[in-house]
């Protein structure tokens, strides 16, 4: 009896024992794989990165904001990655997706010019949002001019007009550009927010009205337009009527 209990007492000891071994086995893995997962996720370098959607911005830029060559994992897990690109005025949203092994497929969506700001010589992009994006490109250079807008400190890529007096005026020219720019428009003047002119190509100056007015005067404009005589006038033309044109003698 006495000789059986000792028997299993030695056996549960030796059963504890091998418990105790699996488990430091499975801690020691565990802790093993945390440690190469960690290694991976700081020091793990992206091999590649693949550029999709960039048009106005260049792929120097892009590669170089990310500092490609020390671009790692973790930096792309944890977000550092788009919010240094984000910085980027041109960059609206930034997505990702895997390449095996360590490489990067990268889409940008970039910000778009709707209207061009001139001052000084310089053409300004600011977008649909009253974003001032950078120098405007050529095609750009096309877009709806306007002039006589004054800002705090000095105009800049990143600059956020959407908080000052031109934001809305901005955005109801930002909402139609493309319709706006088909107008055979010199510029449209903001100078005076309650007297915004507009001017055509052939030198003749236009009252549009107030500001607020401007999301309306796109139509007004079309067509009044063709009985607007092609050449200089002694007066401006009254269109800051919705209804009403005023048209002085040549």
């Amino acid at each position: 009896m006495f000789q059986d209990r000792a028997l299993n007492e030695i056996k549960r000891k030796k059963s504890r024992k091998k418990n105790t071994s699996k488990v430091k086995v499975i801690v020691f893995l565990i802790l093993f794989l945390i440690l190469v997962t960690a290694i991976f996720l700081f020091f793990g370098k992206i091999s590649r990165v693949y550029l999709e959607g960039i048009e106005n911005l260049s792929e120097e830029e892009i590669l170089e904001t990310i500092n490609h060559d020390n671009l790692t994992v973790w930096k792309v897990l944890t977000g550092s990655m788009n919010y240094e690109l984000k910085k980027i005025p041109r960059v609206k949203e930034v997505n990702y997706r895997w390449r095996f092994p360590l490489a990067l497929n990268l889409q940008i969506d970039e910000r778009n010019g709707a209207v061009v700001f001139i001052k000084e010589d310089n053409y300004w992009a600011i977008d649909k949002e009253a974003m001032v994006l950078g120098k405007a490109d050529t095609s750009e250079k096309e877009f709806l001019k306007i002039s006589g807008i004054k800002s705090k400190g000095p105009m800049k890529p990143g600059k956020d007009l959407s908080d000052t007096k031109y934001g809305t005026v901005l955005k109801d020219f930002g909402a139609k550009a493309e319709n706006w720019a088909e107008l055979p428009l010199e510029k449209i003047s903001l100078k005076d927010l309650h007297n915004v002119k507009a001017y055509t190509e052939y030198g003749v100056e236009i009252k549009l009205g107030e500001e607020q007015e401007m999301s309306h005067k796109y139509e007004q404009l079309k067509r009044g337009l063709p009985y607007i005589p092609k050449k200089e006038l002694n007066e401006p033309v009254d269109m800051s009527n919705h209804n009403i044109i005023v048209i002085p003698p040549s």
